[in-house]
């Protein structure tokens, strides 16, 4: 049963309209006991309209000729209190109402809620030039239509330092048809005018037979830019530019950089025995290490036993003897070894296990792993040499030292 029209809003309330540029042809044709149609806003509670261009055809068609309507028309707003002020309105109104006229350049009416007792409102500092058509068909006659505010209820709403530049009504008493065309069946002809970088685009539409024009399908400004880029790296943001072709107009956006990319973990140096090994990750775009981590080392095997070849040797001075080392287990992470003699006057030992007797006398050789696993020993006894006599030895006897030691494996 109510119905309010606005460009921007229908009702408003506590809304702030500031530096709106409007250009609007708004119509309502429909049967209600309650209508308004604004160039800004239908119904306003408590609002301001400052620094705003309205260019509005405004249009209200009473279709119910049985209901008395109430109708409001104005370029700002149609109805409601709201505070107008530094616009500049223009307005062409047409109206036909079975019921009653309330018509304005800038505000159709303008009325407090009852009881209200908040601040003063005001329409100033605002210039109007305003057309408007109407006849109202009702038993009492009202046919509020003014340049500003068609009805000001009880003056509520302080007028100041306004200005009417054209202001001109029509009114009838009986129904005639009103609208902004001159002819009952327009023939339209229709301009395009594509939007420029900084103008609107829209289509004019022209009747053939009266001449009326106005403008519609409104297209945003827009710049016909071209599109350079450079990309982003991994570390380094990139560039896209937009250059006008029209106007020159540029502008351009930072591209965040895109951050590294990880691949797999790639092993860089094995782990071993008791030696933590190396591994990578990088970035499978640009290569860059991204981060490094070490790997354990693997769990050392000791020496768990040694061997010799010999544990007790008899020998004279001069004999050179190779003791023969068996390391077990053989995965031990260190199988080195490392030889001792208790007495190198009697008998020394090398590196390599070669024993050479050296002066009569006892010596014990000491062979243990490097990791401090395992150890073994072999005792030697060194004896003077005596002159031999010539004895000849059964095939059964004992074999003599110099025999005993030849069977034995001789260094170098």
């Amino acid at each position: 049963r109510c119905c309010f029209l606005g460009t921007l809003a229908g009702y408003a309330s506590n809304a702030a309209f500031t530096g709106c540029t409007v250009e609007t042809r708004s119509s309502v044709a429909l049967t209600g006991v309650s209508v308004g149609v604004g160039g800004i806003a239908g119904f306003c509670e408590d609002c301001t309209f400052d620094g705003c261009s309205v260019k509005a055809e405004l249009v209200f068609t009473d279709k119910n000729p049985d209901v008395l309507c109430e109708e409001y028309l104005g370029g700002v707003y149609a109805a409601g209190y709201a505070t107008v002020k530094d616009c500049t309105v223009y307005t062409r109104g047409w109206a036909e109402i079975y019921g009653y006229a309330h018509n304005g350049g800038a505000v159709g009416m303008f009325k407090l809620p009852h009881g209200y007792r908040g601040h003063r409102f005001s329409l100033r500092d605002t210039s109007v030039d305003a057309e408007i058509r109407f006849f109202e068909v009702t038993p009492s006659r009202r046919a509020y239509c003014k340049s500003l505010i068609g009805e000001n209820c009880a003056d509520d709403c302080y007028l100041t330092h306004n200005h009417e530049l054209h202001f001109a009504y029509e009114e009838s008493a009986v129904p005639v048809p009103l609208r902004p065309e001159g002819c009952e069946m327009p023939v339209y002809r229709k301009e395009v005018r594509e939007p420029l970088c900084t103008e609107w685009g829209y289509t004019t539409y022209t009747c053939e037979t009266c001449g009326y024009s106005y403008r519609d399908e409104y297209v945003l400004p827009q710049h016909a830019y071209t599109i350079s880029e450079t990309e982003p790296t991994c570390t380094q943001e990139g560039l896209r530019e937009y250059v006008c072709s029209l106007c020159g107009d540029r502008h351009a956006e930072t591209l965040p950089a895109k951050g590294h990319v990880p691949g797999e973990w790639t092993v860089q140096k094995e782990p071993g025995n008791g030696t933590a090994g190396e591994e990578e990750l990088r970035c499978t775009v640009c290569g860059a290490i991204m981060e490094t981590r070490k790997i354990p080392a693997l769990q050392s095997v000791l020496v768990r036993e040694i061997t010799l070849s010999e544990t007790v040797l008899d020998l004279r001075p001069d004999d050179r003897v190779m003791l023969i080392v068996t390391v077990r287990p053989e995965d031990a992470a260190d199988r080195s070894v490392q030889f001792e003699s208790s007495d190198p006057g009697v008998a020394s030992v090398d590196e390599n296990g070669c024993v050479t007797a050296i002066a009569p006398g006892t010596a014990t050789v000491f062979v243990s792993s490097t990791d401090g696993g395992a150890s073994a020993f072999c005792f030697i006894t060194v004896v003077e040499t005596v002159v031999e006599e010539w004895i000849a030895v059964e095939p059964t006897a004992a074999p003599t030292p110099q025999q005993a030691v030849a069977g034995r494996h001789r260094c170098g």
